[in-house]
């Protein structure tokens, strides 16, 4: 019986290296799991688990170490849509609505009084 979950890794060509085939292995180069943290393949979200691929995550770190996550810049800065509304303080879900209506991210919070404009009308 096939994984279930193997069309999201095995068929994506993501496999575990070999020496993590041996747990003590994975223990020598990961130790022991911190409370509220998951194992998370961190840079390349499509790597391989591997010792320099991997990273211990918080919940929110995992949310935005998604594939499927869209990244916005806006002032230089390159986030997720949730990290924007955390930083914003703002519901995620309203700010993608938002900037899929408006087609850009400063158009979207233009009437936001917390945002500040300079003497061209610029967000700054």
């Amino acid at each position: 019986m096939a994984n279930s979950s193997y069309a999201y890794y095995g068929a994506r060509g993501i496999a575990v290296c070999d020496r993590w085939k041996f747990f003590e292995n994975f223990y020598a180069d990961m130790g022991d799991r911190p409370v509220g943290m998951t194992l998370d393949r961190f840079p390349d979200v499509n790597g391989n688990y591997e010792p320099n691929n991997c990273r211990w995550a918080t919940r929110e770190e995992q949310d935005n170490n998604k594939r499927t996550n869209v990244y916005v810049t806006w002032r230089g800065k390159t986030q997720t849509y949730s990290q924007w509304a955390r930083e914003l303080g703002q519901d995620p879900a309203v700010l993608r609505r938002r900037y899929l209506k408006t087609g850009t991210f400063e158009r979207q919070l233009r009437d936001y009084s917390f945002l500040k404009k300079d003497e061209h009308g610029r967000f700054f």
